[in-house]
């Protein structure tokens, strides 16, 4: 998809994998950026980009990081660990 291109929420969702209630919150919490025209969202090939490189990021820096000795694939994990949370001992404990 060039940056030029638009598509509207149904198609993000489909290429995000995501529900189209998703994408339409991301959107009003401003997540991701969209336009309205004729009362329907238009989202930009730049922004799907930008959320998409924004979520790979995120995804790249959770599986780096360490809780309880071991490296962690799960971004859940990790944020909770960040958190200092002891519900990720409660989650694996429970696994």
């Amino acid at each position: 998809m060039s940056k030029g291109d638009f598509m509207n929420i149904q198609k993000v969702a489909q290429r995000l994998d995501k529900s189209e209630l998703t994408i339409r919150r991301w959107i009003k919490s401003g997540k991701l950026a969209a336009t309205m025209t004729n009362g329907k969202w238009d989202i930009s090939g730049s922004a799907l980009n930008n959320i998409s490189n924004n979520f790979a990021q995120f995804i790249t820096e959770c599986s780096n990081l360490k809780w309880s000795n071991n490296l962690t694939n799960s971004p859940l994990f990790a944020l909770l660990a960040i958190l200092g949370s002891n519900a990720a001992c409660k989650i694996t404990s429970d696994c």
